[in-house]
C-alpha cells in the first residue's frame, strides 16, 4: 500500500513539474505557424481548439524545463494525432473540443481519470432531437445494439468505426460513388485488415481478409465497387445505412441476391440516389436488368452484371444510371455524356445496340419495374 501511495505521489510531482515547465499547454517550438483563417470560416472555436491542436495537430511536441533548459521532443502517435484539415471537414467541425472532452484535459500531462472517461455516444447529442430526427439515430442505435459488433465485446462503440475527429457523411452527399465505396470500406478494413487494431477487440490469433473471401469471384472488382456492408448487414429500408452487422456465417454469399432484377444493392448502395431522384423529380420510372454477359456463355464463368436507368416520368429525361459489373467505369462514362446532354428514354431506345456487348443492355430496357 505504501509503495502504491509513493508511486502516486511521484506521478503527481512529475505531472506538476512538467506542467510548470511548459511555456503553454502543448507548445511546439520550431514548427511553422499554421494558417487558421480557412478553418475560422467553418467554426467559431478555432482559436479555443488550438489549445489542443498545438500538440494533437502536430507530428511532435516539446517540453522544456526552464530551470535547466532541457527540452524533450516527443512524437504524437496514432489516433492521438488529429489533422486540422480533417477535423474541420468532419461532421463535428463546428464543435469546441470541450463539448466532448472534460475540462480536466486542460491539465498536462492529462490525468488518468480524464483519459479513461466514458466517451459520448451518438444518442447523447443527437437522440430524440427534432433537429436530427430525419437521421433516425434512435433506429440506428437499435440496430447497433443487436449487431455482432456490440454483442462481441463491451469495448466496442460508435467510435471504433467512425472516428469522431474525422468522420464525415459520404453516401448522402457524394458525387463519386467509387470514392464513397472506398471511404466506407476503409472503415471496415482499418480493423479487419489490420491485426494490430483487430487484436484490441478479439482473442483471435490472426486475420486474412483475402482468404476469408476466397469463395468470392472477381474479388478486386467486388471490393472496388461494392461496400462491405452490402453483404454483411441486414437490409433496412427505413434508414440510409444499415448498422445491424451480421455474424460472418450469415453474410450474403449468393450471387443472385445482388445480380437480379430485385437486387439488394437497390435497397442499400443505391438507395440514396433513388430517394434523391424522387425528391428532385417527383415521379420517376426505374428500368433495371440483371444478366449473365454473353461472353461468359463461352468462358463458363458465373459472372453477372446489373444495370439501371432512372427516368423522369414527366419529361422522360434519363436522370440517372447505375451499373455493377465488368468495365462499369468505361461504360458509365459514355452514358454520363448522354445524360448530361439531356437524352430522353426515347433516344436511348432508338439507339442501335452494339452486339455482342454488355453496354447494349442500356438501350434495350423497355419496361419499367413496378413502383
Amino acid at each position: 500500500m505504501r509503495k502504491r501511495t509513493l508511486s502516486i505521489l511521484l506521478f503527481s510531482a512529475s505531472a506538476l513539474f512538467l506542467l510548470l515547465a511548459m511555456d503553454e499547454p502543448g507548445s511546439d517550438k520550431g514548427q511553422e505557424p499554421v494558417d487558421l483563417d480557412a478553418y475560422r470560416e467553418v467554426s467559431e472555436f478555432v482559436d479555443d481548439n488550438e489549445a489542443c491542436f498545438r500538440c494533437h495537430g502536430e507530428s511532435k511536441f516539446q517540453l522544456e524545463d526552464e530551470l535547466t533548459g532541457r527540452v524533450l521532443t516527443r512524437q504524437v502517435y496514432g489516433k492521438h494525432k488529429i489533422l486540422r484539415e480533417e477535423y474541420y471537414a468532419s461532421n463535428h467541425k463546428s464543435f469546441p473540443c470541450f463539448d466532448c472532452h472534460s475540462k480536466d484535459f486542460t491539465l498536462f500531462p492529462h490525468p488518468l481519470e480524464a483519459r479513461l472517461e466514458e466517451p459520448w455516444a451518438c444518442l447523447d447529442c443527437h437522440g430524440y432531437d427534432e433537429d436530427y430526427a430525419h437521421y433516425q439515430f434512435e433506429k440506428i442505435e437499435e440496430e447497433y445494439l443487436a449487431s455482432t459488433h456490440h454483442l462481441a465485446t463491451e469495448e466496442f462503440s460508435c467510435w471504433k468505426c467512425h472516428d469522431n475527429h474525422s468522420y464525415h457523411i459520404s453516401i448522402r452527399n457524394t458525387k463519386n460513388l467509387t470514392e464513397t465505396i472506398a471511404y466506407d470500406n476503409a472503415i471496415c478494413l482499418s480493423c479487419h485488415a489490420d491485426f494490430d487494431q483487430f487484436q484490441l477487440l478479439t482473442d483471435r490469433e490472426g486475420i486474412n481478409i483475402i482468404q476469408t473471401h476466397d469463395w468470392l469471384p472477381n474479388q478486386a472488382l467486388h471490393f472496388q465497387h461494392v461496400r462491405c456492408i452490402e453483404c454483411h448487414t441486414q437490409v433496412n429500408d427505413s434508414i440510409l445505412v444499415a448498422h445491424l452487422v451480421l455474424p460472418k456465417e450469415e453474410a450474403v454469399q449468393n450471387c443472385s441476391e445482388c445480380h437480379s432484377s430485385d437486387s439488394r444493392l437497390m435497397h442499400t448502395l443505391y438507395k440514396h440516389q433513388s430517394m434523391e431522384a424522387r425528391e428532385k423529380y417527383g415521379d420517376v420510372d426505374v428500368y433495371r436488368s440483371a444478366f449473365k454477359p454473353l461472353k461468359h456463355t463461352l468462358s463458363g464463368r458465373d459472372e453477372r452484371a446489373m444495370m439501371k436507368l432512372v427516368v423522369d416520368r414527366t419529361s422522360q429525361k434519363v436522370v440517372g444510371a447505375h451499373m455493377v459489373g465488368a468495365d462499369a467505369p468505361e461504360i458509365i462514362q459514355g452514358i454520363a455524356i448522354a445524360i448530361k446532354a439531356g437524352a430522353t428514354k426515347q433516344i436511348f431506345d432508338a439507339t442501335v445496340g452494339i452486339h455482342p456487348t454488355a453496354a447494349e443492355e442500356f438501350v434495350t430496357m423497355r419496361e419499367p419495374i413496378p413502383d
